[in-house]
């Protein structure tokens, strides 16, 4: 059977039976969420990265207006 092929099944259960379990193998193939550590990281490292581009902005600011 190939993609263009239509399957047919004996019933609802068994369509719901094989379709469950390609779901759920392709699901935990693409869905990997991150680990609890390495999101804080990357939420930390992004919050800092922000925070030292705002003040680089109002440091840069300040100083072009002060000439």
């Amino acid at each position: 059977m190939n993609r263009h092929t239509v399957p047919h099944y004996r019933s609802a259960a068994e369509y719901r039976r094989r379709h469950d379990a390609i779901s759920r193998s392709n699901q935990s193939e693409r869905e990997s969420p991150l680990a609890p550590g390495v999101a804080l990281i990357i939420i930390v490292l992004s919050s800092l990265g922000l925070w030292c581009v705002i003040w680089l902005a109002v440091s840069s600011l300040a100083s072009a207006l002060s000439l």
